[in-house]
């Protein structure tokens, strides 16, 4: 699930994860966050590891994974070219008599209704040529706009399609959570807080390798083995999170108009009742800051 916020704009972020914002057993001891984490605030910075400077920018290329394939495309557009194509035919190869799910998505440039259109159009488009293989297949299409988007960018101008076995078990495929958190760069993120517990573990490697702007402050919600300035590398998922009190604690340090970037699965030590979830939506509020979340 990805939701955003805009200054002066009231989304229902907390709201619509309260329902995953279950405690985790044997942690009802303690009513105070700090006294549950052995890091300061549950909240600790860490240094990225250096990555080679970047060259000029390079519209992504198509994802093709065993049970789902992700086809880009230009800036307005919802047709196919010959790349496209031909990953269309190497997905189909793996998955021959299967149903599908296909998924249409814009970026943000445009209005909501343009871009819910621009969305139906480039699923309809995918989904014409899987039928077109295919005749005896069952295709569902859909379209997201913006919905998931949070920039202007070409990876959010996208249609997804997923067998209907991936769809159904909602499994993450390898390499999931780097293309959110690139999509967090593309929403210009400034400030990054990770999930460091044991339910990160999965995504860990992605985490490492991916390419943190080097203006970007990042910080893991952990509550033991990580001290103040570690280097990325060298700290590993464990224990719980206390990831909404660190989320309360980052706040103090954004300015207006910052984006922060949410990693986690919401699952805090301890739950967050609806009236705290108010304190921190007026919080944001009054900060004039973007929340961008990754809910795995």
């Amino acid at each position: 699930m990805q939701v955003r916020f805009s200054p002066h704009v009231t989304l229902p972020l907390l709201a619509a994860l309260l329902p995953f914002a279950a405690p985790s057993p044997g942690w009802a001891g303690s009513t105070n966050a700090t006294d549950r984490c052995r890091v300061r605030d549950c909240l600790c910075p860490v240094v990225p590891e250096p990555r080679p400077a970047e060259h000029s920018r390079v519209a992504p290329r198509n994802v093709v994974l065993p049970d789902r394939v992700i086809i880009y495309f230009d800036e307005d557009q919802s047709n196919l070219d010959s790349k496209d194509i031909a990953d269309l035919n190497q997905f189909l190869s793996r998955n021959p008599n299967s149903s599908y799910q296909v998924t249409g998505h814009a970026d943000v440039c445009g209005n909501p209704d343009y871009n819910l259109r621009l969305g139906t159009e480039r699923a309809e488009t995918v989904a014409e040529y899987l039928q077109g293989r295919n005749p005896n297949s069952s295709i569902r299409t859909s379209s997201l706009g913006e919905q998931s988007a949070s920039a202007h960018h070409e990876y959010y101008r996208k249609v997804e399609v997923l067998t209907s076995r991936a769809a159904a078990s909602g499994r993450r495929p390898p390499g999931w959570m780097s293309a959110r958190l690139q999509e967090c760069r593309a929403a210009g993120a400034d400030f990054y807080l990770l999930d460091g517990s044991g339910s990160m573990a999965p995504y860990w490697a992605d985490v490492l390798s991916f390419s943190f702007p080097s203006s970007s402050r990042v910080r893991l919600s952990i509550m033991s083995g990580c001290s103040s300035g570690q280097s990325l590398a060298t700290v590993s998922p464990q224990s719980g999170t206390e990831i909404w009190y660190s989320y309360w604690r980052i706040l103090d340090d954004m300015r207006p108009g910052q984006t922060l970037c949410i990693a986690s699965d919401f699952q805090s030590n301890v739950a967050l009742s609806s009236r705290e979830a108010a304190v921190i939506e007026q919080k944001v509020r009054e900060k004039q800051v973007r929340v961008v979340v990754i809910h795995y």
